[in-house]
């Protein structure tokens, strides 16, 4: 179930052409929560996208840790792209 969602998810944001986020910025955003209201797509972007996705991968990652999962700060990071001196 959990796979299938998340390669409808992958195969939905891949179906999305560039030219769809043209002006995306400045484009008028409705939020179920809040009948009524409007918000450009940079604050959504800034305001609503960003913390939620953060609070997300934090919840999951501290979910793993108390579960036992060996996964540490790097797990979480990523890959840097380090320059050599």
């Amino acid at each position: 179930m959990r796979c299938a969602r998340i390669k409808k998810t992958i195969a939905f944001v891949a179906s999305v052409g560039e030219a769809k986020y043209a002006g995306a910025a400045q484009r008028k955003v409705s939020l179920s929560w809040a009948p009524g209201e409007v918000i450009v797509g940079v604050h959504y972007l800034l305001q609503v996208a960003v913390p939620n996705t953060y609070f997300h991968i934090t919840t999951a990652y501290s979910i793993l840790r108390h579960n036992g999962v060996d996964v540490g700060k790097f797990d979480y990071l990523g890959w840097m792209n380090f320059l050599h001196a």
